[in-house]
Protein backbone atom coordinates (compact mmCIF):
# COMPACT_ATOMS: atom_id res chain seq x y z
CA UNK A 1 0.00 0.00 0.00
CA UNK A 2 2.98 2.36 0.48
CA UNK A 3 3.74 1.88 -2.72
CA UNK A 4 0.85 3.51 -3.96
CA UNK A 5 0.85 6.45 -1.66
CA UNK A 6 4.21 7.22 -3.29
CA UNK A 7 2.91 7.00 -6.92
CA UNK A 8 0.45 8.98 -6.17
CA UNK A 9 2.62 11.85 -4.74
CA UNK A 10 4.74 11.33 -7.98
CA UNK A 11 1.95 12.07 -10.44
CA UNK A 12 0.55 14.73 -8.35
CA UNK A 13 4.21 16.91 -8.04
CA UNK A 14 3.79 15.93 -12.20
CA UNK A 15 0.86 17.47 -12.88
CA UNK A 16 1.64 20.50 -10.89
CA UNK A 17 4.94 20.87 -12.56
CA UNK A 18 3.00 20.27 -16.00
CA UNK A 19 0.16 22.27 -14.86
CA UNK A 20 2.98 25.29 -13.64
CA UNK A 21 4.27 24.91 -17.23
CA UNK A 22 1.37 25.63 -18.78
CA UNK A 23 0.53 28.83 -16.73
CA UNK A 24 4.27 30.03 -17.75
CA UNK A 25 2.97 29.38 -21.65
CA UNK A 26 -0.57 30.89 -20.87
CA UNK A 27 0.61 33.98 -19.64
CA UNK A 28 3.38 34.48 -22.59
CA UNK A 29 0.93 33.91 -25.30
CA UNK A 30 -1.59 36.71 -23.45
CA UNK A 31 1.36 39.05 -23.06
CA UNK A 32 2.14 38.59 -26.85
CA UNK A 33 -1.66 38.95 -27.80
CA UNK A 34 -3.40 41.39 -25.35
CA UNK A 35 -0.42 43.02 -23.10
CA UNK A 36 2.29 43.78 -25.91
CA UNK A 37 3.09 47.39 -26.45
CA UNK A 38 1.25 48.07 -29.64
CA UNK A 39 1.50 51.45 -32.00
CA UNK A 40 -1.34 54.28 -31.06
CA UNK A 41 -4.30 54.07 -33.39
CA UNK A 42 -4.04 56.97 -36.03
CA UNK A 43 -7.36 58.94 -37.00
CA UNK A 44 -7.26 57.22 -40.37
CA UNK A 45 -8.78 54.32 -40.99
CA UNK A 46 -7.17 52.81 -43.75
CA UNK A 47 -3.74 50.64 -42.53
CA UNK A 48 -0.94 53.31 -43.56
CA UNK A 49 0.92 52.91 -46.46
CA UNK A 50 5.32 52.05 -45.80
CA UNK A 51 5.67 54.96 -47.93
CA UNK A 52 3.83 57.94 -45.87
CA UNK A 53 4.56 61.59 -46.95
CA UNK A 54 5.97 63.12 -44.09
CA UNK A 55 3.46 65.17 -41.57
CA UNK A 56 0.55 62.97 -42.78
CA UNK A 57 -2.05 63.06 -40.15
CA UNK A 58 -1.79 60.20 -37.24
CA UNK A 59 1.35 59.04 -38.67
CA UNK A 60 4.23 58.83 -36.69
CA UNK A 61 7.29 57.77 -38.62
CA UNK A 62 9.24 54.41 -37.89
CA UNK A 63 11.32 52.20 -39.41
CA UNK A 64 8.71 50.81 -41.48
CA UNK A 65 7.06 53.67 -42.07
CA UNK A 66 10.09 56.04 -43.51
CA UNK A 67 9.40 59.97 -43.69
CA UNK A 68 10.13 60.31 -47.82
CA UNK A 69 8.00 62.67 -49.74
CA UNK A 70 5.38 60.88 -52.02
CA UNK A 71 6.92 61.15 -55.75
CA UNK A 72 5.58 63.59 -58.49
CA UNK A 73 3.81 61.54 -61.91
CA UNK A 74 6.47 60.18 -63.99
CA UNK A 75 7.32 62.53 -67.03
CA UNK A 76 8.65 61.98 -70.59
CA UNK A 77 11.82 63.27 -71.62
CA UNK A 78 14.18 62.97 -74.16
CA UNK A 79 17.20 61.75 -74.49
CA UNK A 80 20.28 63.89 -75.26
CA UNK A 81 22.79 62.10 -77.68
CA UNK A 82 22.33 59.18 -76.78
CA UNK A 83 23.20 56.77 -73.47
CA UNK A 84 23.57 53.52 -71.79
CA UNK A 85 20.68 52.36 -69.49
CA UNK A 86 22.47 51.08 -66.32
CA UNK A 87 21.42 48.62 -64.04
CA UNK A 88 21.91 50.97 -61.23
CA UNK A 89 23.65 54.82 -60.79
CA UNK A 90 26.66 54.35 -62.04
CA UNK A 91 28.50 53.52 -65.10
CA UNK A 92 30.28 50.53 -62.90
CA UNK A 93 26.83 48.74 -63.01
CA UNK A 94 25.82 46.67 -65.88
CA UNK A 95 24.37 47.83 -68.98
CA UNK A 96 21.25 47.15 -69.96
CA UNK A 97 20.54 48.78 -73.53
CA UNK A 98 21.46 51.59 -75.71
CA UNK A 99 19.04 54.37 -75.81
CA UNK A 100 19.05 56.30 -78.78
CA UNK A 101 19.95 60.61 -79.30
CA UNK A 102 16.11 61.77 -79.18
CA UNK A 103 13.79 58.86 -77.61
CA UNK A 104 11.71 59.38 -75.62
CA UNK A 105 12.21 58.10 -71.60
CA UNK A 106 9.79 57.81 -68.50
CA UNK A 107 11.59 59.38 -65.53
CA UNK A 108 10.48 58.19 -62.60
CA UNK A 109 12.84 59.83 -59.71
CA UNK A 110 16.19 61.29 -59.20
CA UNK A 111 19.52 59.88 -56.84
CA UNK A 112 23.06 60.74 -56.47
CA UNK A 113 25.22 58.23 -57.90
CA UNK A 114 28.87 58.30 -59.68
CA UNK A 115 29.71 61.64 -61.25
CA UNK A 116 30.04 62.03 -64.68
CA UNK A 117 31.45 64.66 -67.08
CA UNK A 118 30.47 64.96 -70.81
CA UNK A 119 30.10 67.90 -72.97
CA UNK A 120 27.64 69.72 -71.16
CA UNK A 121 29.63 69.53 -67.79
CA UNK A 122 29.22 67.02 -65.04
CA UNK A 123 26.57 65.67 -62.42
CA UNK A 124 26.31 62.88 -59.87
CA UNK A 125 22.49 63.04 -60.53
CA UNK A 126 21.50 60.28 -62.20
CA UNK A 127 17.56 60.01 -63.02
CA UNK A 128 15.63 56.58 -62.83
CA UNK A 129 13.78 55.13 -66.04
CA UNK A 130 10.66 53.56 -66.29
CA UNK A 131 10.94 50.61 -69.04
CA UNK A 132 7.44 49.47 -68.46
CA UNK A 133 7.32 45.48 -68.64
CA UNK A 134 10.99 45.43 -68.99
CA UNK A 135 11.69 46.98 -65.69
CA UNK A 136 13.48 49.97 -64.30
CA UNK A 137 16.85 50.99 -65.52
CA UNK A 138 19.20 54.51 -64.74
CA UNK A 139 21.33 57.26 -66.89
CA UNK A 140 23.10 60.06 -66.00
CA UNK A 141 21.00 63.45 -65.85
CA UNK A 142 23.48 64.53 -68.26
CA UNK A 143 21.81 62.94 -71.28
CA UNK A 144 18.11 63.54 -70.57
CA UNK A 145 16.64 66.72 -71.56
CA UNK A 146 15.05 67.49 -68.07
CA UNK A 147 15.45 71.59 -68.11
CA UNK A 148 15.18 73.30 -65.24
CA UNK A 149 13.16 70.58 -63.81
CA UNK A 150 15.95 68.30 -62.00
CA UNK A 151 16.08 71.18 -59.53
CA UNK A 152 12.18 70.98 -58.74
CA UNK A 153 10.89 68.37 -56.42
CA UNK A 154 7.77 68.72 -58.10
CA UNK A 155 8.85 67.95 -61.21
CA UNK A 156 11.23 64.92 -60.51
CA UNK A 157 11.44 63.87 -56.74
CA UNK A 158 13.95 62.38 -55.09
CA UNK A 159 14.39 58.37 -55.44
CA UNK A 160 13.89 56.97 -51.78
CA UNK A 161 16.69 54.46 -52.72
CA UNK A 162 18.07 53.71 -56.22
CA UNK A 163 15.99 49.88 -57.25
CA UNK A 164 17.89 47.84 -60.15
CA UNK A 165 16.24 44.69 -61.30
Amino acid sequence: MGNRSVRGEAGRAEIFVLGGFALVIAAAFLWALVLHEKPAPSDDAAPADPVVAAGSPGVTPTPTTPATAALPPPRTYRVVGGVNLREGPGSNTKMLSRLDDRQTVVVVCKTVGQNVTGPDGSTDLWLRLDLGEYGVGFVSALYVNVGDDLENPRRIGDCAAPATR
